[in-house]
């Protein structure tokens, strides 16, 4: 299924259910709901045996059970270790002025080889605030840098995570919370029926709304010292809507730092119902207070979904496009490279799997005349050697490839180096039109969630090798564009500066 189908299915649901009645212990889950739906689409067809996916109805662990003396020793230890956790921690002095909830995922290297958060990391070196700086680390990669020499003072909250959950999973399996959860179990079930091939497990869907819940009332605790902004990069998964529930129940900012493209299908950015937050009090969302758009574009993309009511839209920029523009040559001052040119073009391919369409790799094995980069997506840098592989395997010697070293280099470098960029949906097509590189779009996602720039000219989308070979002798870019995502650093110190008056 593309973005768009998948949105479209999550849109009528919320459209035709009382998704505003999905509370638990008071707090509006929807959105923790609607992501679970997410999820379980993204996956339709997988062996449900595979994945923890439960039929229809109330999984057997969700019926009470009794509790040994076992299981309360076990629980009063992982209460125990919890507020260890929160005394070590406060101890530590997180009181900066700015606290950042970093997911590893979003870590890179930088010019000495140090680990750089691509966006924070900027924005402080930008506002000049490292020394008022902390980090909350989540490891939510395979591939993690070690979160103690970020450059500020870092909290992993991976142990307490483990332990919440665990707490979380025996008060469930203990009946304890079970009356609390009829609504969201009633949406559940309605989804489950209407969607047999992609149903959620009711008992793990209850565990994530008891963990968040719990995880809420730790980040209290340690929030107590009141910093004056809390940012974070993706505010869909448990531990930013607890993060964001937090804040809002301490009344301090919390803002979701826009961290690609989100597109007019995003499943959790746009396409909201605009009763989905009917009677919620300010203090039970587990929303961001505020988003940081890169662009006016996207800013007005998002108030089409967004009540201001819940949460206020910001201009801020790219802050790790302004950073690195400061040591990279944004234009390389040369014109394009003909097809008929004695040097061979380059073309840079943004992976977001491991894996690429068919039609891709038969332009590739045709195209012999361009030099063919392939950058990994953070993500799934442990697939790196599976797909080095396949590349020996299918392209050999025939054509001129190369992985490690696109992966390995900084990407604003990348682009002042290649002629041409393809993606199927990423946010490095923006990113790439600043560098005066044009973008195709190889894949269904990238022609929905960015229609209005193929229609623009912005972009290109191929879904053939007969039309992709076409648009690569094309070099399609709007130069209308190019400066979309330039906001000024006077323009991102003044939207931080807001959230210290």
């Amino acid at each position: 299924m593309t973005i768009r189908e998948i949105t479209e299915i999550l849109f009528q649901f919320e459209e035709t259910n009382p998704v505003s009645r999905a509370r638990y212990q008071g707090v509006a889950v929807w959105p923790l709901l609607r992501l679970q739906f997410l999820l379980a689409l993204s996956r339709e067809g997988e062996a449900s045996a595979d994945k923890g996916i439960a039929a229809t109805g109330v999984s057997d662990a969700l019926k009470a059970a009794p509790e040994s003396r076992r299981d309360e020793r076990k629980k009063i230890r992982k209460e125990r270790h919890i507020h260890e956790w929160i005394e070590a921690n406060s101890e530590r002095g997180i009181e900066g002025d700015a606290l950042y909830f970093l997911q590893s995922s979003k870590v890179l290297e930088d010019e000495e080889g140090r680990p750089f958060h691509r966006f924070f990391d900027s924005l402080i070196e930008l506002t000049g605030t490292r020394e008022s700086s902390r980090f909350l680390y989540w490891d939510d990669s395979r591939a993690a840098y070690d979160p103690g020499e970020l450059g500020s003072p870092v909290i992993n909250f991976d142990p307490v995570l483990g332990k919440l959950r665990g707490l979380a999973r025996d008060s469930v399996r203990a009946g304890s919370a079970v009356s609390d959860f009829g609504p969201v179990m009633d949406l559940c079930r309605k989804w489950n029926l209407e969607h047999p091939s992609c149903a959620v497990d009711e008992h793990r869907l209850h565990e994530e709304c008891e963990t968040t819940i719990k995880l809420a009332e730790v980040l209290v605790e340690v929030l107590e010292v009141r910093p004056r902004v809390v940012f974070l990069t993706c505010f869909y998964c448990v531990p930013a809507f607890a993060l964001a529930l937090a804040c809002r129940r301490l009344k301090i900012p919390c803002v979701e730092m826009q961290h690609g493209q989100q597109g007019d299908w995003h499943s959790m950015y746009t396409h909201w119902s605009s009763d989905w937050i009917e009677g919620a009090d300010d203090d039970i969302h587990i929303v961001p207070s505020h988003f940081w758009a890169w662009s006016e574009t996207a800013r007005k993309r998002m108030a089409k979904w967004w009540s201001p009511a819940i949460t206020e839209l910001i201009v801020g920029g790219n802050p790790w496009l302004i950073y690195r523009t400061r040591t990279v040559n944004r234009a390389k001052f040369k014109p394009a490279v003909s097809a008929n040119s004695h040097r061979r073009r380059i073309c840079l391919i943004s992976m977001q799997y491991s894996t690429l369409p068919s039609f891709l790799w038969e332009t590739i094995l045709q195209r012999g005349d361009i030099r063919w980069w392939f950058r990994m997506h953070p993500r799934f840098l442990d697939e790196k050697d599976e797909f080095v592989r396949q590349c020996c395997e299918r392209l050999g010697d025939s054509v001129d490839w190369e992985v490690e070293a696109p992966t390995a280099t900084d990407l604003y470098e990348i682009f002042s180096k290649v002629d041409i960029h393809l993606t199927g949906w990423s946010t490095t097509a923006h990113e790439a039109l600043f560098f005066q590189v044009p973008t195709i779009l190889t894949h269904e996602n990238g022609r929905d969630a960015m229609g209005s720039y193929i229609e623009d000219g912005v972009f290109a989308y191929a879904d053939t090798s007969e039309t992709l070979s076409a648009r690569l002798d094309e070099f399609p870019l709007a130069s209308k564009s190019i400066s979309e995502l330039v906001v000024g650093e006077d323009t991102l110190r003044e939207k931080f500066g807001n959230f210290h008056h």
